[in-house]
């Protein structure tokens, strides 16, 4: 592993309000910081550096996170520059020009899309966008929109369906038929290939009702969800987003005071875009009243071809601090880390330890000159040397939230971007996980969700058809012997020959191993589990729980790094479930990581550091048990299923469905 040392950073923005002045910001001036494996190691002052591999001297630059740019239509043909003259001109905006670029693109060819896709995407890196959303929406057929999301998903992991952003022309006297289109086959193609959902409920696109059949429809496929809000007229859409627990609902130009209580008292982020008012002559959205009231602002570029081919965010930055009435900082902190809340991101947008190491090099010793130089190229982009590779065609993309580790913790498990698949069938979609040295991290799921098809992945029973598993700093893939030598697995049910004693047993998988143990040392590995006194005793008459602790003392037997466990205490008595519980916390305190799956709730809060719940082969959150209650406790899937107290079961039910599975 290399090691970076970036120093003689002027002013170092980090947006961890842990470090530097307390701030939310997280502000260091004469500082430096330290990246290992495309990821943030270590930040401090420039003097108290640590040694490292290389270095990066920026001379007394500011240093500030990558942009996060949530809001995108990159995938477009054509070109609408005459409207943008006749508005300035003193034409309003209303919408209607979408369907200019919707003929283009559907008579463009897929390699001029591409080639479109690639300059827009090249252009946004270039003034420093180091992740991005970017949606369809702009051919409205069931295959066009897959067309639209297959090069989507060729530059990012953070794809949007937006089939609802117009009704097209061969069904403007059949509203009804393009809903039922939308929300069947439409979805049904374009569910596997898109991360989030999208609507734009406006005057002139879907009404509420509309938008809430699409959305509803979309976030039963396990698509998250977005909106399009309030940009050319006032309407329900913002209270509909926060009612559905939509990450995000974007323009938001006209707003009342009940509009913005509901963005502040919820988990919805507050998308501007001063790009599309800027380019339609509009009103600008109430930005400071939205900050003031206490919501979460994001700020995108909202690149698209009609009313804002913005692909400059500093530009965004400069037009939310003299336009909207925001400070320079908490412009670029909309632009950073609100842009990774409105894609539910939590290791990017950021410079603590542990996340990306998306960095940008302003030229100048100051963060507000982003918005105090418009127009000038400022912006040295450093992006982390975690991939974002070309996706196959059909295969489907992720639903990606980096699991990350805890800071400063080395990493036993590390897998990226996995898919498994069975002919058709995708069961793991596109996950991340990480587990750090000594750390539980329970994988919740539905039967069905991909969960044990994640462990045979880890475990090499089944080969990847996309991805990388790398175990205690082995390649599992590439050297699959040497990995499966560092783990241990204990299935959900196990049989072992009943002819063998207990101790028999353990000499034998000690050998399998490479680990010769006497009689004696037989024993002690049984004494760990508490057996010592059953050594010589056959596996037959052991009770359940016996047999399950027999089975952890083998996993164990070649003290592992990683401990695989698929739902090691199903069937068990309440006694012998928290036996075991204590003998896997004796696992974690002699250093190994485990992964383990279950359907128990009590099971996850009280022995997991942290659980990720998975869906679909899809991974939908991420976090401590406890943190997991909080941030989903006014979302409105989990309240209609709670039955008082938020408790982790009514967020797995509220993200992942009330209905039964097989």
């Amino acid at each position: 592993m290399t090691s970076t040392l970036v120093t003689g950073v002027g002013e170092l923005t980090t947006n961890d309000p842990t470090l530097g002045d307390g701030t939310v910001l997280g502000r260091l001036t004469s500082a430096a910081f330290v990246v290992e494996d495309g990821r943030v190691a270590w930040v401090g002052t420039a003097r108290a550096a640590p040694a490292c591999d290389a270095r990066l001297d920026v001379a007394g630059a500011a240093v500030v996170p990558g942009f996060v740019d949530s809001h995108t239509h990159l995938v477009f043909a054509g070109e609408r520059s005459d409207e943008f003259e006749a508005r300035m001109a003193g034409r309003p905006y209303d919408g209607g020009g979408i369907a200019r670029t919707v003929a283009a693109t559907r008579a463009a060819s897929t390699d001029e899309l591409r080639t479109g896709v690639a300059a827009r995407v090249r252009a946004l890196r270039a003034g420093g966008v180091t992740t991005l959303e970017v949606k369809s929406g702009y051919e409205l057929t069931t295959e066009g929109e897959a067309r639209d999301l297959e090069l989507a998903r060729a530059v990012t992991e953070h794809v949007t369906w937006l089939g609802a952003h117009a009704v097209p022309p061969e069904f403007a006297h059949d509203r009804a038929g393009y809903l039922a289109l939308l929300t069947g086959p439409m979805l049904e193609r374009c569910a596997p290939l898109a991360r989030w959902a999208d609507v734009f409920c406006d005057v002139g696109a879907f009404d509420l009702d509309e938008t809430r059949a699409v959305l509803e429809a979309a976030r039963s496929r396990g698509l998250g969800l977005r909106l399009h809000a309030n940009q050319l007229a006032h309407g329900g859409a913002v209270r509909l987003a926060v009612e559905l627990g939509a990450a995000s609902a974007d323009h938001l130009t006209h707003l009342d005071e009940g509009d913005v209580e509901a963005l502040a008292g919820s988990s919805t982020v507050a998308t501007l875009a001063p790009g599309a008012e800027f380019g339609t002559r509009s009103d600008y959205a109430p930005a400071r009243r939205l900050l003031d009231a206490g919501a979460t602002v994001a700020l995108s570029t909202d690149c698209n071809p009609g009313t804002s081919y913005v692909t400059s965010m500093a530009l965004v930055i400069a037009l939310a601090v003299r336009e909207m009435g925001l400070t320079c900082d908490e412009a670029l902190w909309a632009a950073t880390r609100g842009g990774a809340r409105a894609l539910r991101l939590d290791d990017v947008g950021h410079l603590g330890v542990g996340a990306r190491a998306d960095f940008l090099v302003l030229d100048g010793p100051r963060a507000a000159h982003l918005a105090y130089r418009p127009g000038a190229d400022l912006v040295t982009t450093h992006r982390a040397s975690v991939p974002e590779p070309p996706v196959p065609a059909r295969a489907a993309e992720p639903v990606r939230r980096a699991v990350a580790p805890p800071a400063g913790r080395t990493t036993t498990l590390e897998v990226r971007d996995l898919v498994v698949a069975y002919g058709d069938h995708v069961a793991v979609d596109g996950i991340d996980l990480a587990i750090a040295a000594g750390e539980i991290l329970g994988l919740l799921g539905p039967n069905g969700a991909g969960k044990t098809s994640t462990l045979s992945a880890v475990e090499g029973l089944v080969r990847p058809r996309r991805g990388s598993v790398t175990v205690d700093g082995v390649d599992a893939l590439a050297r699959p012997s040497a990995a499966r030598a560092r783990l241990g697995v204990q299935l959900q049910a196990n049989s072992f020959s009943p002819d063998l004693t207990l101790a028999q047993i353990v000499r034998l998988f000690g050998g399998l191993y490479g680990v010769r143990l006497g009689a004696a040392a037989a024993v002690e590995r049984l004494r760990e589990v508490g057996l010592d006194e059953e050594a010589g005793r056959g596996w037959k008459h052991l009770s359940g729980g016996q047999q399950q602790r027999l089975s952890l003392a083998v996993a164990m037997v070649h003290q592992p790094s990683l401990l695989l466990l698929d739902e090691p205490t199903v069937g068990l008595d309440p006694q012998a479930r928290r036996q075991l519980w204590g003998r896997i916390d004796q696992v974690r305190a002699k250093g190994a990581s485990v992964l383990l799956t279950t359907h128990s709730m009590e099971e996850a809060q009280s022995v997991c550091d942290r659980v990720a719940i998975i869906d679909h082969g899809r991974l939908l959150a991420e976090a401590a048990p406890a943190d997991l209650v909080e941030r989903y406790r006014d979302d409105a899937r989990v309240r209609a299923v709670a039955r008082g107290a938020v408790t982790l079961e009514d967020v797995f039910i509220g993200l992942t469905g009330s209905d039964l599975r097989e």
